[in-house]
């Protein structure tokens, strides 16, 4: 243990020295400490290398030299200026030091600590690829919160906006759904007789070609100028291929279900989804969390 300890001074002191002597000696550096300590260049640069990430003051003398050279190369992670994560050119020395406390704590050997040391890597290069590489998702099934504000019907904004927040035509046209979009993809978007025509630019906008409507016969609703709107409207839309199912029950284009709570959609339709396109699915502006389905919303 004694000459353990030696040995491991004696390559932090030539560490250090290397580290000094870089500014009086510059490029030749390495050719005279060759010379005077018979040490090979490769493992000279060795030393300086860990003398550079661990100075003095830094080094746990409850772990060996080779503890501190196994946790070296970690590096800090680094988003840029358009949110890509990856490593940084600077080492994390607070995750190094990190690892060298439950080295000791835990007293890991070298192979454990190594061990660890790589599987935190691997965990760190995975969360940069999910997070520089969205999942894309086969369906896309959504119930945008239209501008009520924005529309004629004054009386009705309250009653609508209290229940839940909406989005500007802007806003909702410039959701990145096209960043989540799988090449084939189809969309299934819910909208009203007042948005139907402003559901379309929407449409375009995520970057689907549309297909048809299918209407929800929802067994009542409220009359306005002489209209009774009883129906609503889910616009499916596809990028790429059509991926629907041929086989199988088909999905109607004209429904009756009795509406429930406000704004509810029908249940049926999303299983219909599920038995008609295979893929991953996401559900925008979901009210609740539903098996086989990633969503997103206020309220989930």
């Amino acid at each position: 243990e004694i000459l353990r300890r030696v040995d491991e001074a004696k390559q932090w002191a030539i560490g250090d020295w290397l580290v000094d002597g870089k500014t009086h000696y510059g490029d030749g550096l390495y050719e005279r400490a060759e010379k005077i300590l018979g040490e090979n260049q490769g493992r000279l640069r060795q030393l300086k290398s860990l003398s550079d990430v661990f100075p003095l003051f830094c080094r746990q003398n409850n772990v060996s030299y080779t503890h501190h050279e196994q946790v070296s190369s970690i590096k800090k992670v680094y988003t840029n200026e358009a949110g890509k994560m990856s490593w940084s050119d600077d080492h994390d020395i607070d995750k190094a030091q990190e690892f060298l406390d439950r080295a000791a704590k835990e007293n890991l050997s070298v192979r454990d600590l190594r061990q660890a040391v790589q599987q935190y890597i691997v965990d760190q290069e995975n969360k940069f690829r999910l997070a520089n590489e969205p999942k894309k998702y086969h369906v896309i099934y959504a119930d945008p919160p239209w501008p009520i504000s924005e529309t004629q019907w004054d009386k009705w904004e309250s009653r609508i906006t209290d229940k839940y927040p909406t989005m500007t035509m802007d806003e909702i046209k410039g959701l990145p759904v096209k960043t989540i979009a799988a090449d084939n993809c189809a969309l299934f978007m819910w909208t009203t007789n007042t948005f139907l025509h402003d559901a379309f630019h929407v449409l375009d906008a995520w970057g689907f070609k549309y297909y048809c409507t299918i209407v929800w016969d929802k067994g009542g609703g409220w009359t306005q100028d002489g209209f009774h709107k009883n129906a609503e409207f889910l616009l499916f839309g596809y990028k790429g291929k059509m991926i629907v199912e041929q086989t199988g029950d088909s999905i109607p284009t004209v429904f009756y279900e009795k509406k429930q709570e406000h704004s509810k959609k029908p249940d049926s339709i999303r299983k219909l989804i599920e038995d008609k396109i295979i893929g991953n699915r996401l559900e925008m502006f979901a009210r609740d969390k539903y098996d086989g389905w990633d969503c997103w919303g206020n309220e989930v």
